[in-house]
């Protein structure tokens, strides 16, 4: 007869915890739910150094910290970048209108200098002028492109809520203008083997120092867990792999890119198509026996977007990426085409360009504006895509991550590959079911035209 109790282990010590999983695996009867240390299995040699590495994933199962001050570089570029065990909460530059307006400038002066004590003088000026020039770019704009907003959406969405945000929808667009090296905020989510693997392996001085302090205010709690943080070589050198991210696109002359790209590279195996309802408000695709086999299904594309968007697609973290590379191009969104600021956003991504002679790679890519385009490899399987297709080709999406579906969507009928049906699946709710899934966040398009037309050029 099947039996189950609460175990609450997360609220144990994680030694007792990982111990108590141990016994589980080795011995023939349910181990006592202790609250008891004991040496008779030690997590360090039986389990840790052996790598039996699930044990310590019961402790609490995860453990979560509020990270503030640190660099939306250090998240876009570092935490988030490479490892997809955690789940975080971060200060979003789409909805805090106010985050860019009266930006801390010697603040992130100070970030550059206790991070990269090397910079010298002269660059400490070259980097104040860029930071300086940003900002003003984008408060000097800030309310004409606002005013821009509200007549696109009054146009693109018939139906929008006269307590439509008309400024956050403009400052989503003029934050091209902002360095990444913005401070901003986040709850970081993560269980003990990944923290541990993060630890030894971070390639930014804001992420070492962030991950740093996570293990040190975990070891204020559980000293008993040092040994899976053994001291470390102090080190300024760039990580090898990291500095990859720079390739012989990044000297070319500068570009102003309209639109984000992508390339269609292959397509293989079957798309089975959901019933309604399985894809929102939770997400049960990949949990239905009848959608097993579209993990089977490889999706392969090439895009090339701005790091703003790229922090967007980091959100769907059951695809999977290469390495981004910076390219020569910037991003210039609709409004910002409108206001004619192609001139001052190329002059912008010059001044940054520019500090590479000047300052560590590293430091540079920090630095980089939320315009500056990477480009990178996705592979999605079947219920990835779903996902992803049904939130980034919705109205409330980011503009350039929704034109990055459209343009990925016209590539995939011309290709034939998907019937009319998995089409509509890997739309948003309002296409695939007739209904929209965002509730209050509606965005105000006339359904009477979405069976026509339903996914349409857009400024905002």
């Amino acid at each position: 007869m099947i039996k189950v109790y609460l175990a609450e282990l997360g609220k144990k010590h994680p030694i007792i915890s990982a111990q108590h999983a141990g016994r589980e695996c080795y011995q023939a009867s349910n181990p006592p739910l202790t609250t008891e240390y004991t040496s008779k299995l030690p997590v360090e040699s039986a389990l840790h150094n052996s790598g039996h590495h699930t044990t310590l994933e019961h402790a609490d199962h995860y453990f979560t910290f509020q990270i503030e001050g640190i660099s939306v570089a250090d998240i876009t570029l570092g935490l988030h970048l490479v490892g997809t065990l955690y789940n975080t909460s971060q200060r979003s530059g789409r909805y805090c209108a106010n985050m860019f307006e009266n930006p801390e400038i010697d603040g992130m002066l100070e970030y550059v200098r206790q991070l990269w004590p090397q910079t010298t003088a002269e660059a400490m000026e070259k980097i104040e002028a860029y930071l300086r020039q940003g900002f003003d770019l984008y408060n000097d704009n800030l309310a004409k492109a606002t005013v821009i907003a509200e007549q696109k959406i009054k146009f693109e969405r018939l139906y929008a809520s006269a307590k439509t945000d008309y400024r956050k929808l403009a400052q989503e667009q003029m934050r091209m203008f902002v360095p990444m090296i913005f401070p901003t905020g986040l709850v970081f989510t993560v269980n003990l083997p990944t923290l541990e693997s993060l630890y030894k392996v971070v390639w930014l001085p804001g992420m070492r120092t962030a991950v740093n302090l996570m293990k040190e205010e975990l070891l204020k709690k559980y000293p008993e867990l040092a040994f899976m943080f053994p001291s470390l070589p102090e080190t300024t050198l760039i990580n090898p792999c990291f500095a990859k991210i720079f390739g012989t696109e990044f000297s070319q002359p500068t570009m102003i890119a309209t639109s984000p790209s992508v390339v269609l590279k292959s397509v293989s195996g079957e798309l089975l198509v959901p019933e309604a309802g399985t894809e929102h408000p939770v997400n049960l695709m990949p949990f239905l026996l009848e959608l097993m086999n579209n993990n089977l299904f490889q999706l392969k594309t090439e895009v090339m977007i701005s790091l703003a968007t790229m922090g967007q697609d980091q959100r769907h973290r059951t695809v999977k990426r290469s390495l981004p590379r910076f390219q020569s191009s910037f991003y210039l969104p609709p409004l910002l085409q409108e206001l004619g600021l192609a001139g001052q956003a190329k002059d912008l991504f010059d001044t940054w360009r520019g500090l590479a002679k000047d300052i560590p790679q590293d430091l540079l890519a920090c630095l980089a504006p939320y315009g500056a385009m990477v480009k990178y490899q996705k592979m999605a399987d079947g219920n990835a895509f779903l996902h992803e297709g049904g939130k980034r080709g919705c109205f409330a999406a980011q503009e350039e991550i929704y034109q990055l579906f459209r343009l990925l969507r016209e590539q995939l009928i011309a290709n034939g590959s998907l019937s009319d049906e998995a089409l509509r699946a890997i739309s948003p709710k309002c296409v695939f079911s007739g209904q929209c899934a965002e509730g209050n966040r509606y965005c105000g398009r006339d359904f009477s035209v979405i069976k026509n037309e339903p996914f349409p050029l857009r400024k905002v």
